[in-house]
Formats: structure tokens, sequence, C-alpha cells
């Protein structure tokens, strides 16, 4: 996970330090977002909700462009295609992109978005 990442979405008032590995928790029960060896970040210490967490409200697919389940959904539903580059373009996600400061995997949404499409 690149450090720029953690650095990026941990709340200012928690000190992320540089020459860690830090690793995303994938258990989607599990309150903790970021960790290392030596510490742990949690929901309420990281400035986005983690989509993927059961008890995250908001389901941000596309953060850089702040596109969530409900927008792919909506999307899907309107134009009747489950086209992905369709509901890209629609939806406008995957515009204005800085994965790796916005997104909690410091990866990019496309297969995400790709997934959750599959699943309609």
């Amino acid at each position: 996970m690149p450090n720029a990442t953690v650095e990026s979405l941990v709340k200012k008032e928690y000190v992320v330090t540089p020459d860690e590995d830090y690793y995303i928790c994938r258990t989607s029960d599990c309150s903790v977002i970021f960790y290392s060896n030596t510490k742990e970040y949690l929901a309420d210490q990281v400035s986005v909700p983690v989509w993927y967490k059961t008890y995250s409200k908001e389901k941000i697919l596309c953060y850089c462009s702040h596109v969530t389940q409900n927008d792919i959904r909506r999307a899907v539903t309107k134009m009747q295609t489950k086209n992905v580059k369709q509901i890209i373009k629609e939806t406008g996600a995957m515009q204005n992109c800085d994965c790796i400061h916005k997104n909690p995997t410091g990866k990019c949404c496309l297969s995400e978005i790709t997934n959750f499409i599959d699943t309609l």
C-alpha cells in the first residue's frame, strides 16, 4: 500500500510514520482501515468512508469523482446497459483521477466499478 495513500487519508491529528509499511484491512466487519507492524488507524481516524466495510453508510466506488454504488445503479437503470465505458461516462466516474491520494486502496477504481456492475 502506498504510504502516500495512508498519509492523505488519515486525519491530520494522527501521526503517520512515513517509513513504515502499511496495509489495508479488507475484513468487512473490522473497524481497522490501515495498519502496520506498530500502528492501526480505525474508521473514525480516516477522512473517508471505506465502501466495503459493513458499517459504511456511503458506498463510494470512485473516490476521485465521488461516485457511489447508487450512482452506478441509477445509470445502469437509466441507460439500460451494463457497458462499463458508457456507465463511467454517464456517472462521471474516473474523472479528476488522484487515486493514490483519494482511494483507500491507493488504486484505480475501474475493477471495483466493473465488479459492481456485474452484480446488477
